[in-house]
């Protein structure tokens, strides 16, 4: 997955931040949500202004409030 960051595909429908997205969604099958949430913010970063720039909005909102419920039960 790393190596497919450094691609650079040429197609008009290739959104950049899919790479990143992905990985997001893998760390959160393996229950490691602060590299989910590095992933969903290197795939904002990739891509601020594009079509599911809202959803990722939300993604990472979702993250970062399940991290500080986990961080207030300790």
């Amino acid at each position: 997955m790393r190596t497919l960051l450094q691609l650079n595909v040429a197609s008009p429908d290739y959104n950049p931040s899919l790479p990143y997205h992905a990985m997001a969604s893998l760390y959160a099958h393996m229950n490691d949500y602060h590299s989910e949430l590095d992933s969903l913010n290197n795939a904002q970063k990739a891509e601020p202004n594009g079509a599911d720039s809202a959803q990722l909005d939300n993604e990472v909102r979702g993250v970062e409030r399940y991290l500080t419920e986990q961080d207030g039960k300790r």
